[in-house]
């Protein structure tokens, strides 16, 4: 439910510093000292003497915002019919806060009356109340997002575009799955698939934290390579943001390669936020996953690894805000005999220095 605005009793707080003043503002000077009083008691638990408080403000001075903080004290207080009642009264108002009309429509939807809630709500959200996504999150309204008064709002609060790689590709080719999530997202954020399969290797993945119109939201960009030939699927995938979830289809690939090419035994191709996969690990920091070496980094940093991998880097994964990297997770296979990790800045500084930790091996997310 949306909040009573304070803009017109906040006006007033300049005032209680005041020596001398005319007996207008004595009284608003009284009047935001009561709603101070009332708000105190509401948020103690006590909404039946707050509104009495909130009555004798309303007494002292006649002002819209008092009247809705009236209301939200009497709604507390179980009488849902009475608080509509305030609410008409705020709303005849020139001046009336957005919130009122808000207010009104979930008290409505309390009452079990959807076909009156739902253009009541539609009116609010016109007049900038709040957002049609953050609705949908409103325990006052969920058990009618399905009603036909509420038709105008969206379906779900996570949104998901996703662009897929082709549906054939070739031994060595790259390909490339872009998902972005818009709407209400919030973490914690997974992209689990029901199922995947087939010869793909991990080349970079990049969680890249954007900033909408709609709030924040996130584009995860995953990158790998075909290692062999045959049908590869990944999903449908189960995409969680904080407790909003959707499905996606699954993906399904026909990878090809010469005869006589025999893919490389490969665990299931996995949909890893780099920001989970880092989890438990510092910045500038190592640590050793098995046979696997993982490095993190700032986005500039150099490596250098005594003695080397036995095997190049094979996944570099990065988080970014807004385009910009923050930090890059760096993977080796054949790193377990490595002994040093040095990191160093651009300018040779050396930022870490020491042994990998080792870290039991744990099911990727």
């Amino acid at each position: 439910m949306g909040s009573p605005g304070l803009l017109g009793l906040l006006g007033l707080l300049g005032l209680l510093g005041c020596d001398r003043t005319p007996p207008e503002l004595v009284i608003q000077r009284e009047a935001l000292a009561q709603w101070r009083a009332g708000e105190a008691r509401l948020s103690g638990g006590d909404p039946d003497g707050a509104a009495e408080i909130f009555a004798e403000a309303r007494h002292t001075l006649d002002h819209p915002v008092l009247t809705l903080w009236h209301a939200r004290a009497v709604a507390q207080g179980g009488n849902l019919v009475g608080a509509i009642s305030l609410l008409d009264q705020v709303l005849k108002h020139p001046d009336a806060p957005p919130g009122a009309r808000y207010n009104r429509a979930a008290y409505l939807a309390r009452l079990d009356r959807p076909e009156e809630a739902g253009p009541e709500l539609a009116l609010a959200l016109a007049a900038g109340a709040s957002s049609p996504l953050a609705v949908l999150s409103d325990p006052d309204f969920t058990a009618y997002l399905g009603h036909p008064a509420f038709a105008f709002l969206p379906d779900s609060a996570l949104i998901v575009e996703i662009e897929p790689p082709p549906p054939v590709a070739f031994l060595g080719s790259e390909i490339t799955l872009r998902m972005r999530l818009l709407g209400l997202v919030q973490p914690p954020i997974t992209v689990q698939p029901e199922a995947s399969s087939g010869p793909l290797q991990l080349v970079s993945a990049v969680e890249d934290q954007l900033d909408t119109p709609t709030g924040p939201g996130v584009e995860l960009t995953w990158t790998w390579r075909i290692a062999g030939a045959g049908t590869i699927t990944l999903g449908p995938l189960q995409i969680t943001a904080g407790d909003h979830h959707t499905t996606t289809d699954a993906i399904v690939i026909e990878a090809s390669a010469p005869p006589g090419r025999s893919p490389p035994s490969l665990p299931p191709p996995q949909t890893e936020l780099p920001s989970a996969a880092a989890e438990g690990l510092d910045e500038p920091g190592a640590r050793l996953r098995g046979a696997v070496l993982e490095v993190r980094t700032g986005p500039r940093d150099r490596i250098t690894l005594v003695p080397p991998a036995s095997a190049p880097e094979v996944a570099r994964l990065e988080v970014r805000r807004s385009g910009r990297t923050l930090w890059v997770l760096h993977r080796y296979q054949g790193g377990g005999a490595t002994q040093r990790v040095v990191v160093a800045a651009p300018d040779g500084t050396v930022r870490w220095e020491g042994v990998p930790a080792v870290d039991p091996v744990r099911p990727r997310r």
